[in-house]
């Protein structure tokens, strides 16, 4: 679950402060944030559907909740090659607004949004299974290892976007 903290594939401040540089209107990225938040509560409400679906009576419940947590890690993953295309696609130039490529901007955004769905679920999922496997006495301290190996994936993420930044200045004066 911490390494679901790492990537920087979501309409998050470095992100939307990359696309407003690429000339993406405040608005568009408004509402991609309000339609991943949709798609993210939609979830919630999903996530034991699914998994009351894939039971049955005599069935463990740690089985349904593992495959859809396996599923909902899957669909994140896959949800997220589309736009890493559309992030290599969209032309380097900075005069040119990215979001005049209305199917780049599409893939995007939409697939931006649909890949937070299995984020979502996957971690849904994943705290049932702390609230059912762990016993209630060692809930605090697990959930405490949990939060630092979490906070450790968010700090290597903006380590790994400064770095990259400082690589991206370096190369410039470089060249220049």
């Amino acid at each position: 679950m911490a390494l679901q903290s790492f990537p920087v594939l979501s309409l998050s401040g470095p992100m939307t402060t990359y696309l407003l540089t690429r000339h993406y209107s405040l608005s568009l990225i408004t509402l991609a944030r309000a339609a991943s938040s949709f798609i993210e509560v939609s979830s919630t409400v999903l996530m034991p559907w699914a998994v009351s679906w894939m039971s049955s009576p005599r069935t463990n419940p740690i089985v349904p909740l593992s495959r859809v947590g396996i599923w909902g890690l899957s669909w994140q993953l896959a949800n997220l090659i589309p736009p890493i295309f559309s992030l290599f696609l969209l032309p380097a130039s900075s005069d040119t607004p990215a979001a005049s490529h209305p199917f780049l901007t599409t893939n995007l955004f939409l697939f931006l949004a649909l890949s937070r769905f299995g984020l979502w679920m996957h971690n849904l999922v994943a705290q049932t299974l702390v609230q059912i496997e762990i016993p209630a006495a060692h809930r605090v301290q697990f959930s405490g290892v949990e939060m630092a190996f979490e906070s450790a994936a968010e700090v290597a993420r903006w380590g790994c976007t400064a770095l990259c930044r400082g690589l991206k200045m370096w190369l410039r004066l470089v060249r220049s």
